[in-house]
């Protein structure tokens, strides 16, 4: 199988050495490295550059004229990869040697699948001890697509673009994205179209080192590490109804997912409230309600 790589730079100089090193190790070489640069300003596109010189025929460098971001940029550097197998990279994360082996590996034996997640280990001050990202999310892997589906939608995405896969045919069949609002990205977007299709699967290996940093834009919220429920957690899930109902709307899945996450959020909002003394209870649902516009 032919593999190639989808990767998205901009401003990327303290770490995009380290990932590009680690793509070249790979105990089975891909084909193709197609680099989208989203217009930096720093000494990224010198960097990469270089590589392409050390490399002939491997590197394919794009600079963009101007700033599409995250989302349009990762779109037009999967449009322009040609291999079997693509798989996506950010700038600042690193692969084990033995990450395209063992995807290639898993796409080879299991035919249906369109799109593929890893585990990965947080680089982070925060997980000193606890690395293992789908272990602190109390994920495991026998479900089903559906459960998967259900699960994205009810408690968040798990399934970071640094760890996803995609064959071409998945290329050909979600592309162009439907980028239906600036909060769905293109990694969330592929996980609900491939669970619809029941061809997504999760492999239960840690292949990569996900990096925190305060520089990156999007990326793994710590917030969730924090057990209480805050004011904020409450305003944020009670405004992602809408979004939730237009995602079910757009990509044809069951309504009853908005049902699920409403009673989802009215447990949600009951616990909050468990944390305040009986008689402090009305004061905080008077201030959701004219503060927060939570009904």
């Amino acid at each position: 199988m032919q593999k190639s790589v989808a990767l998205c730079t901009y401003n990327g100089e303290t770490y995009i050495r380290e990932q590009l090193d680690s793509i070249l190790k790979q105990t089975i070489s891909v084909q193709e490295i197609i680099i989208c640069d989203d217009h930096s300003t720093d000494q990224t596109f010198t960097i990469i550059e270089k590589y392409r010189e050390n490399h002939p025929g491997l590197f394919k460098i794009f600079m963009n004229k101007k700033n599409l971001g995250y989302v349009k940029n990762f779109e037009k550097a999967i449009s322009l990869c040609s291999g079997d197998l693509i798989f996506l990279s950010d700038q600042d994360d690193v692969w084990y040697e033995n990450k395209v082996e063992k995807v290639e590996k898993s796409f080879l034996e299991n035919k249906n699948i369109n799109v593929l997640c890893h585990n990965v280990n947080l680089l982070g001050d925060e997980f000193k001890t606890e690395k293992n990202y789908w272990h602190l999310r109390n994920f495991t892997t026998n479900k089903s697509n559906s459960e998967i589906l259900e699960m994205v939608f009810l408690s968040g995405n798990i399934f970071p673009g640094m760890a996803m896969v995609i064959t071409k045919e998945a290329k050909e069949k979600y592309l162009p994205l439907r980028k239906i609002n600036q909060l769905i990205i293109h990694d969330f977007e592929l996980i609900l179209r491939a669970c619809k299709d029941n061809s997504f699967y999760t492999l239960d290996e840690i292949l990569g080192d996900y990096r925190l940093h305060e520089e990156q834009n999007i990326g793994f919220d710590t917030r969730i590490l924090d057990k209480k429920i805050t004011a904020n957690h409450i305003y944020t899930r009670h405004n992602s109804i809408q979004y939730i109902t237009d995602l079910t709307e757009e990509f044809d899945l069951d309504q009853s997912l908005v049902e699920q996450y409403i009673a989802n959020f009215k447990a949600y909002l009951s616990e909050y409230l468990t944390q305040f003394p009986i008689w402090k209870r009305p004061f905080i649902k008077v201030k959701m309600k004219h503060y927060y516009k939570i009904k």
